[in-house]
């Protein structure tokens, strides 16, 4: 039950899809807060980097999040990488979990890519299984036409978390 939103920042994020540090924060809404504990839903921002150092094909690691708990369940990392192709760019990503003690856990996310107002590019990571004391993991890939595609840009990836009974 999402009683209001609160806001949080989670501090200075290293990486986007650079290897190179940003100054930029990353963000965890949602409410009330418990300390760094949330109900569910949880909405997270993070920027991403476009530069011709990131069109290298190399995962970069996004550990910000996992102070925070949705439903007893952390994102430890959020790993991205740019594969760019003939005719289009996949954005895959990687979300790994830690359920702490409580119950099974059903995660459900969703992913919006956004260059400024227009949103360039979206996916679901429809199950990741987070079993109770035990981590999950689960992938997800945004495919944007290469046109769409901006040459060198600051992104956002906005993040709806959604977690259940499993």
């Amino acid at each position: 039950m999402m009683i209001g939103r609160g806001f949080v920042r989670a501090g200075a994020l290293v990486a986007g899809l650079t290897a190179a540090a940003l100054a930029a924060e990353v963000k965890v809404t949602q409410g009330p807060p418990r300390e760094k504990f949330l109900w569910s839903p949880m909405f997270l921002e993070m920027p991403l980097e476009v530069s011709p150092e990131t069109r290298a094909g190399a995962w970069v690691n996004v550990d910000d999040f996992d102070a925070w708990a949705c439903d007893f369940v952390h994102i430890r990392r959020i790993a991205t990488r740019i594969d760019e192709r003939k005719d289009r760019v996949d954005l895959d990503i990687k979300v790994f979990t830690f359920t702490e003690a409580s119950r099974d856990k059903a995660v459900r996310m969703e992913f919006r890519l956004l260059h400024g107002e227009e949103l360039i590019g979206k996916t679901t990571l429809g199950h990741i299984e987070a079993e109770e004391k035990k981590r999950g993991y689960g992938v997800a890939r945004i495919t944007i036409p290469k046109e769409r595609w901006p040459a060198e840009a600051s992104l956002v990836m906005q993040i709806d978390v959604q977690v259940a009974n499993d």
